[in-house]
C-alpha cells in the first residue's frame, strides 16, 4: 500500500490526530496570505470575488507546492464550493475533516473537545469512495459500491 499525505488548505494548525494521519502544512512563509484568502471580513458582493480567491488557492498555493492527491479545506461553504471545483479540475481530492464531540472533565470542570477521526471527500469528486481514515500512513477507505443498501 501507498503512503499518503494530505494537505490542510485550512487556517487553522493541524490536530495531532491529523499529524499521525500525514496531515502536512504549507510553509510557514504561506500562512499569512492563506489567512487572508480563507477569511471574508465583508460580505462578499461578487461571485467573482469568491472564485478568484479559490483560484488563488489552487494555483499559487497547492499546485507549485504539493505533490500530493489529497486536499483538506474548511471554512466559508461559499468559498469551499469553488475550491472543491478548482481542485478537482486540478487534480486534488478535496477532503474534510470528521470530528467527534467528546466531553472532558479537567479539574472538575467538563468541556467539550473535538477528536479527529477521518476525512469525508468532497462530493463533487465521482470516485467510489466516501470516507477514509489513516493509520500509520496507510488509507482505509469505505468503498460506496461495496456497501450493503437496505
Amino acid at each position: 500500500m501507498q503512503t499518503i499525505e494530505i494537505l490542510n488548505l485550512t487556517q487553522h494548525e493541524s490536530s495531532a490526530e491529523q499529524k499521525q494521519m500525514n496531515v502536512v502544512s504549507l510553509d510557514s512563509k504561506f500562512k499569512m496570505g492563506l489567512k487572508d484568502l480563507l477569511t471574508f471580513d465583508e460580505i462578499p458582493l461578487s461571485a467573482f470575488d469568491v472564485m478568484g480567491r479559490a483560484k488563488i488557492l489552487v494555483n499559487q498555493y497547492v499546485i507549485p507546492n504539493f505533490k500530493g492527491k489529497y486536499v483538506m479545506i474548511g471554512g466559508a461553504s461559499y468559498l469551499m464550493h469553488f475550491l472543491d471545483i478548482y481542485l478537482s479540475k486540478a487534480g486534488y481530492i478535496p477532503v474534510t475533516a470528521f470530528t467527534k464531540r467528546v466531553s472532558q472533565e479537567e479539574n472538575g470542570v467538563k468541556k467539550s473537545v473535538f477528536l479527529h477521526e477521518g476525512f469525508i471527500i468532497s462530493p463533487i469528486m465521482e470516485i467510489d469512495e466516501w470516507v477514509f481514515y489513516v493509520k500509520n500512513g496507510i488509507k482505509k477507505s469505505f468503498i460506496i459500491s461495496q456497501l450493503p443498501i437496505k
